[in-house]
């Protein structure tokens, strides 16, 4: 169980802090347990609450080491282009890959398109956007791992995934 103050990775949400741990006001959830979230790297006013017992995955923040060891393994992943025209079956393998909340899986994601893109495939939009949106969240935990600024940790992160 988390504890408040701690900074977690909760899957599409980025790298929050947990703000709080409360019961639930509503009705068809009175007395459950939440954890109350606030994505670091949100300019919004966003609260997440999420359930403790959800099946949703929530890890901790990797540390400096585990970001470090990240960026000099990105370099070494061996990644084949998912060769298939149809969006439908692209979109799922990506989600599949970010679904997971496996590091390793989000790194093979930003190789995959990265492969594809120096190959030099036109990259279609379900591309751009789940490279996008893992470069994202991949960022926003090296960023607080290394303490770093979010624009560097993704740039280590771009060059690490291009070597």
């Amino acid at each position: 169980m988390f504890e408040v103050g701690d900074l977690v990775f909760f899957g599409q949400g980025g790298v929050c802090r947990v703000l709080a741990l409360s019961t639930s006001e509503f009705e068809q959830d009175k007395g459950r347990l939440y954890y109350v979230l606030k994505p670091v790297f949100s300019v919004s006013t966003e609260t997440v609450y999420l359930p403790t017992d959800s099946k949703v995955r929530l890890r901790s923040v990797m540390k400096r080491e585990e970001a470090e060891g990240v960026l000099q393994a990105a370099a070494t992943l061996s990644v084949k282009v998912f060769a298939s025209k149809n969006v439908t079956l692209l979109k799922s393998h990506y989600k599949e890959l970010l679904a997971s909340g496996s590091v390793q899986d989000c790194l093979l994601l930003l190789k995959e398109v990265d492969l594809k893109r120096r190959q030099g495939k036109k990259l279609g939009q379900v591309d751009e956007q789940y490279a996008s949106k893992i470069e994202n969240l991949l960022g926003e935990e090296l960023a607080v791992a290394l303490e770093l600024p979010l624009d560097e940790a993704k740039e280590a992160l771009r060059k690490a995934i291009a070597l």
